[in-house]
Order: C-alpha cells, then sequence, then structure tokens
C-alpha cells in the first residue's frame, strides 16, 4: 500500500512536471541570460535593495537603460557645454571677467574630470557602475546651483542707462560720482570667479562617470553589431545637449538678468551692449530634471541579463601584442587596484589607442576653444546679440551635428566598418572639416569706431586709440562705461559724450541731438552740414558675410560630429575585452589634458589678443569692448588648420601601426 503510494504519488508529480514543461521552458528562457550571472552574485533585475518586483522588470534591457542615460548624458551637456558657455558672454558684463578668465571656467571642468576619469573608469570596470552614474547626474544637480548661486549674493545689476547723463556736460561732478561708485567694481564682482571654479569642479564630479562607465555600460549590454547605433543615439543626446543649452540659452538672455524686480530701467533693452539675460535660470531649471532622473537611474540593476554572454560571443579586435602575457583574459583581472598598473601598461603597449587619442586630443585644443567662444565670436565678427548669437549656434550644433553622429553611427553599421576602415573614415571627416576652416576669413567690415578705427576729423584709420577730441574736449566724458552710438554720419562713437551730444530731444527718446562731434565731423571734410544726431547701438549691424558664413559653418559641424560614433567605437574595439571603461578613462584623461584642458585658455588668450579698447578702472582690467576683426579670423585660421593637421598626422599613424588580432579584410 505504502509502495504503490509512492509510485502514485511519483507519477503524479511526473504527470504534473509534464504539464507544465512549456511554462517551465519560457521561464528558462527567461532566467537563462540571467543565470550565470546570477551564480557570480551579480544582481541584474531592476529595483531597490531587496524590492525588485515584476512590473519593474520590463525596464530591465538595453533599451530603456540607453533611454535613462541618454536623459543623463543630455542635460549633463546641456548644462556644462551648453548653459555654462552660452552665459560666458553675460558673465564677461556682469562679473567684469576677461576672455582668458571665462576660458578658465570649462578647464578647470577638464582639468578635475581628466584626475577623475580614469579612477573612476577603472572602478567601473568590477564596481556598481549604476551606483556611481546615480551619484553623478545628483552632482550635476548640485553644481547647476552653485553656479547660479552669484545671481542671488550680487543684487539688481545696474548699467548705464541711456539717459541724459550720458550726455556732453561741462560740469564734471556727476562722471566723478559715477566713477566713484564704479571704481571698485571690477574688484569686487572678480571674486565671483572663485565660485564659478567650484561649480565646475561640482560638474566634473557628474561629468566623469557617464563619458566612462555610461559608454562602457551601453557597450557590454550590447552585440558589437548594434553598439554603433545604440553609441550613436547616445553621442547624439551628448551633442544635442550643448545644442539645446545655446538654444535656451538664447531665449533665457532676452529676458533681463532681474526680470522679476520692479528696480530694473524700463527703457533696458536687450540690443544694448551692456544687457545681462536671465542667464542664471536656466541652471535652476536643470538642477530640478537632474535630481528627478537620478531617482529611476538608481533602480537599474549592476549589470543587465545576457551581458556575460555577448562577453563570450564578442570578436576581439584589439590591437595585436598589447598584451603580450594575456593578462586581461585571466579571470577577475581588473577588480583589484594591484592590476592598475598592468592594465595601464596594456593600454600605452597599443600604439593604435594612443595615437588616435592624441589626435583627438589635437583636435579638441580647436573645438572646445570654438564650442565655448562661438558665440561671442559670432557676437564680434559679425554685430550680433548674445541671444540671437546663442539661439543661431544652438540651431546649427542641433541639425548639422545632432544629424551628422545619426548619420555616422548607421555608416558604421551599414559598412560594417571594424577598426581600419573606421579610422580611414575619421581622416576622410578631418580633411574636410580643416578645408571648411578656411571659411574663418568671412567676417564683417571694421566698425568705424571714432577714435579706434576712425579718426575723428577725417576718414583714415586711427594709428592708435584716442577717444578724445577738440570736439568733446569740454565734455568731461568718462570710460567707465561703453554706451555705443552711431552717428547719422555713420561713424559710431564710444558713447553720447565722446560724440559730444548736447542732449536727447526728450526723456523717452532714444536719439541724442546736437552733438558736435558729428558737426565737426562733416565740417572738417568740407560737406555740407549731415543732421548733428546719434541713436543707441552700433553702427553696420549685418553684413552679406554673415549668412555665407552661417552656410560654411553648417558643413564645418557636419564633418566635425560625423566620425565621433567611429572614434569612440575605435577606442572600444582596440583594446582586450573587459578593459572599455578603463580605456574611455585613460581616453578621457589624455584628451583633457592635451586637448579640452589648454584649448579655451589657448582660444581665450587668442581672442584677447585681438582686444583693441579694453574697460579699465583705478587700475584693474575688466572685459573687451573691441576687437579687431581682421586680427581675430586670421588667428583663429592658422589655429584651427594646424591643429587640423595634427590630429591627421595622429590618425594616420595610427591607421599605419594597427594590427588586428587575427587576419581580416580592412574594411
Amino acid at each position: 500500500m505504502d509502495t504503490q503510494t509512492v509510485s502514485a504519488n511519483g507519477a503524479i508529480t511526473h504527470e504534473h512536471e509534464i504539464n507544465l514543461s512549456d511554462l517551465q521552458t519560457l521561464k528558462d528562457q527567461e532566467a537563462g541570460k540571467r543565470q550565470e550571472t546570477k551564480n557570480a552574485g551579480v544582481i541584474t533585475e531592476c529595483g531597490w535593495f531587496s524590492w525588485r518586483p515584476k512590473f519593474l522588470q520590463r525596464f530591465a534591457n538595453p533599451k530603456w537603460l540607453l533611454c535613462i542615460l541618454c536623459a543623463y548624458a543630455f542635460f549633463q551637456s546641456m548644462t556644462v557645454n551648453g548653459l555654462v558657455n552660452g552665459s560666458l558672454a553675460s558673465l564677461q558684463r556682469r562679473f567684469e571677467f576677461s576672455s582668458f578668465q571665462t576660458g578658465l571656467l570649462p578647464s578647470i571642468y577638464d582639468v578635475t574630470a581628466a584626475v577623475l576619469i580614469v579612477f573612476v573608469g577603472y572602478l567601473g570596470n568590477s564596481a556598481n557602475k549604476t551606483r556611481i552614474l546615480s551619484g553623478g547626474i545628483i552632482c550635476i544637480a548640485l553644481g547647476s546651483l552653485v553656479f547660479a548661486l552669484p545671481h542671488f549674493t550680487t543684487g539688481v545689476y545696474t548699467y548705464s542707462d541711456n539717459n541724459a547723463s550720458d550726455v556732453c556736460s561741462p560740469s564734471a561732478e556727476h562722471i566723478t560720482m559715477v566713477h566713484d561708485a564704479e571704481k571698485t567694481t571690477i574688484a569686487s564682482l572678480s571674486g565671483y570667479l572663485y565660485v564659478f571654479i567650484l561649480s565646475q569642479m561640482v560638474f566634473a564630479l557628474g561629468g566623469a562617470p557617464v563619458y566612462s562607465l555610461g559608454f562602457a555600460f551601453i557597450d557590454e549590454s550590447v552585440r558589437s553589431k548594434d553598439a554603433g547605433v545604440y553609441l550613436g543615439i547616445l553621442i547624439t543626446f551628448v551633442t544635442l545637449g550643448p545644442a539645446v543649452g545655446f538654444v535656451v540659452g538664447g531665449v533665457l538672455l532676452s529676458l533681463n538678468t532681474d526680470f522679476y524686480s520692479s528696480s530694473i530701467s524700463p527703457t533696458a533693452d536687450s540690443s544694448d551692449v551692456q544687457w545681462v539675460g536671465a542667464w542664471w535660470l536656466g541652471f535652476v531649471v536643470c538642477a530640478i530634471i537632474s535630481f528627478m532622473i537620478a531617482l529611476p537611474l538608481t533602480c537599474f540593476p549592476q549589470e543587465l541579463a545576457g551581458t556575460q554572454a555577448i562577453r563570450k560571443e564578442r570578436e576581439s579586435q584589439a590591437h595585436a601584442s598589447s598584451d603580450i602575457k594575456m593578462k586581461a583574459d585571466r579571470d577577475g583581472f581588473g577588480s583589484s587596484w594591484r592590476d592598475f598598473p598592468s592594465a595601464t601598461k596594456i593600454l600605452f603597449r597599443n600604439p593604435t589607442f594612443v595615437l588616435l587619442t592624441l589626435g583627438i586630443a589635437a583636435d579638441n585644443i580647436f573645438a572646445t576653444g570654438a564650442e565655448v567662444f562661438l558665440p561671442i565670436y559670432l557676437e564680434n565678427q559679425f554685430g550680433l546679440s548674445s541671444g540671437n548669437a546663442n539661439i543661431i549656434v544652438g540651431i546649427l550644433v542641433c541639425v548639422a551635428g545632432g544629424g551628422a553622429l545619426l548619420v555616422g553611427g548607421w555608416l558604421v553599421k551599414r559598412l560594417n566598418l571594424k577598426v581600419p576602415g573606421m579610422l580611414k573614415f575619421i581622416i576622410v571627416a578631418n580633411i574636410i572639416n580643416g578645408l571648411s576652416l578656411c571659411s574663418g576669413f568671412l567676417r564683417c567690415p571694421e566698425i568705424p569706431l571714432a577714435g579706434v578705427y576712425q579718426q575723428y576729423a577725417d576718414e583714415s584709420a586711427s594709428s592708435s586709440v584716442v577717444l578724445n577730441d577738440t570736439c568733446n574736449t569740454g565734455c568731461h566724458c568718462s570710460t567707465a562705461e561703453y554706451s555705443p552710438v552711431c552717428g547719422s554720419n555713420e561713424v559710431m562713437y564710444f558713447s553720447p559724450c565722446f560724440a559730444g551730444c548736447q542732449s536727447q530731444e526728450d526723456e523717452d527718446s532714444v536719439m541724442y541731438s546736437n552733438c558736435t562731434c558729428l558737426t565737426h565731423y562733416s565740417m572738417m571734410n568740407d560737406s555740407s552740414l549731415v543732421s548733428a544726431t546719434a541713436v543707441p547701438g552700433r553702427c553696420g549691424s549685418y553684413c552679406s558675410e554673415m549668412y555665407i558664413f552661417i552656410a560654411f559653418l553648417f558643413l564645418i559641424l557636419v564633418s566635425l560630429f560625423i566620425d565621433k560614433v567611429a572614434a569612440t567605437n575605435t577606442i572600444l574595439r582596440c583594446v582586450p575585452e573587459g578593459q572599455q571603461s578603463f580605456a574611455l578613462g585613460v581616453y578621457g584623461l589624455m584628451t583633457r589634458v592635451f586637448g579640452s584642458l589648454p584649448g579655451p585658455i589657448i582660444f581665450g588668450s587668442l581672442i584677447d589678443s585681438t582686444c583693441t579698447l579694453w574697460h579699465e578702472e583705478n587700475g584693474e582690467r575688466g572685459q573687451c569692448w573691441f576687437h579687431d576683426r581682421t586680427d581675430l579670423s586670421l588667428k583663429v585660421v592658422i589655429l584651427g588648420v594646424s591643429v587640423k593637421l595634427l590630429t591627421l598626422v595622429f590618425v594616420s599613424l595610427a591607421y599605419k601601426t594597427y594590427k588586428p588580432p587575427q587576419t581580416e579584410d580592412k574594411v
């Protein structure tokens, strides 16, 4: 009886297993890819701590991981490379910074990120990538709040309004009062540079993880043939971030920086050269959104299901002989800091990795400098306002840069490019980019600024900066504020006072009358008297060359971005499997130290070297009011073409020295 019961029970059990076989097969298919990593103690399910409900597991796949990392990368780059760079012109006006000082801000970011990215990348080989990435996006939020802080501690911004105090006055009393009130402005406000430097360091804490661990996380979670598309999408969002940042920043700059205050001047206008827009508002918004992104990011596991299987199936394209002793293939290699020297040696024995990295670093010298100062360059060379310059740059980067990245990623997959093919692709793109940079010679003609590029008495160019003349000797004019006016003789003057304007037609008028320097100019040329009036603003704001340059700028951006996916993919493919995040970390260090770090400083110093007229008070030098357009164009083109030639040399050597691990066609 007992035997039959046991037998019957056994039969029933066997039948039950057969009835559930289909369900069990489905479960095995779902869990099979996770089994190997589970045995290794790696969690592959979404959730927090021990709470990992089933409804969250629909998000535990590469597509959703890509979505959240795209959001992270988008707002990180929008904040650091878009809003920061787009606000530099406003910071120069508001806090009396020079181009060299504003160029320090992105360089400080790169210095800090360069130090961090190597260790973060190496740590990412074995540590929980999700936790590090979550901490990174929180740092982006904190850095945004720190960057906006100076706005709330400096009070309402005041600037020289176009009113009767700017006109020629026989009494120096009001000029003395203005000078006494302003003479400590430069020294007091320039101290805020250290607050912005602190924010850049916090930004670096948030930026380092996404560019090493984020890219490696995606790469290890998808098959090699799909990596180009996934990385292309991620890099596209990295590029769209600054573009949107420039556009949003441009719109916000049309708002007065103290738009909520009743103390602002009702006649303030964004076309005024002293205008400061709401540069800080975008940082507050990005801080809030960054905090919101952190929550779903913490939900992701340390590793997605199937990652181990993908690693085993992936074909190695690592440069031959870089890992002579095959240390990288050893189980557990890279999980201990004792392996750090060996891992570093493997990378630096890889000539393809080193030479390509140096080539991209050389390219970054110009690219990062141009990224920081392109809006300022457009303002100076073509007379655009800060808002319009930012919007133009943002739209162009969005359309040209974003489109080029998607096309570049598609080409890598469509042509099935391997390392040699991707290197040739990079070479061709850089040749086109170098040739298109020669369009930098396009510019508007020099503005005839009296005393700078135009003498008061005749039409010849001035050999030195002399703002005072017999026509404004008794006006007691001050150079404390730059408030240019365009005379009816189509000559620009530093201020209504230096134009010798005696009065405004009425309190609300934007026209100055009885300008003695305009009458003096006409009489010295034996011409009929012109109407001695002037209006606020620069003369000749636009020229046809601007539209031609914008067309070339589109080509420059397309050729600049189309090879970015190929470059990143090459870095990931030419190193041993499992060393991708560390390779990206070292790559980030070298491209920052030798490229992104000196780039803005070199570019800022170059711009400062073309300055014709500085704001100086009490022995302190502030912002530059006027640049030599011809000199600036020449220096920018020389710098751009030089770094492109250097880039081509390094990438060509990387192609020549590459040795595949086994015989393969060089596609």
